[in-house]
């Protein structure tokens, strides 16, 4: 018991300006790698033919264009905050907590899905959000311990993924 108290401790003291960001991104890329592997041998068979490929290609292009200035806006944003030893709270961090892994599975990872028409690559960004919902927690219990009450009072005012339905929470 005492030897996984002071693993937690020693993971909230080592938390970098990244987070959980690169082992979020290196699982959601091992999932990735793993379904294209599996469609790869008959990709005809995995192809998104009740979308036209028009609505397809617009769609998963307008997500990107969003995606991309949203990610580099919440990680300039939280460069600057984390120099500061601030978390933040303004711009983007005001209608979402996590805005960085948002952009990426919400809007980034289902563009590039719309455009590469293989409909089972759709499972990436759901289990992109469960594995988010799960690895998340480590940084914002780090947050909570080094800001205490004035983070708790954030996450309770603003949610997590996108301020929309079951994101919410």
């Amino acid at each position: 018991m005492r030897k996984q108290a002071k693993k937690a401790s020693q993971v909230h003291q080592d938390m970098t300006v990244f987070g959980v960001g690169p082992k979020f991104a290196g699982m959601s890329i091992l999932f990735a790698f793993l379904i294209y592997a599996y469609s790869s041998d008959y990709p005809q068979n995995f192809q998104m033919g009740h979308i036209p490929a028009t609505v397809r290609n617009v769609l998963g292009y307008v997500l990107i264009v969003l995606g991309i200035p949203l990610w580099i806006l919440s990680g300039v944003t939280v460069i600057k905050g984390f120099k500061a030893a601030k978390f933040c709270t303004t711009g983007v961090y005001e209608i979402c907590r996590h805005p960085l892994y948002a952009s990426w599975t919400i809007l980034i990872v289902p563009g590039i899905v719309l455009l590469s028409d293989n409909w089972l690559g759709l499972a990436i960004p759901l289990m992109m959000i469960i594995l988010l919902k799960l690895m998340v927690r480590e940084e914002e219990a780090w947050l909570e311990k080094r800001f205490g009450a004035s983070y708790r009072a954030y996450k309770n005012r603003v949610p997590g993924i996108l301020p929309i339905g079951w994101f919410k929470k």
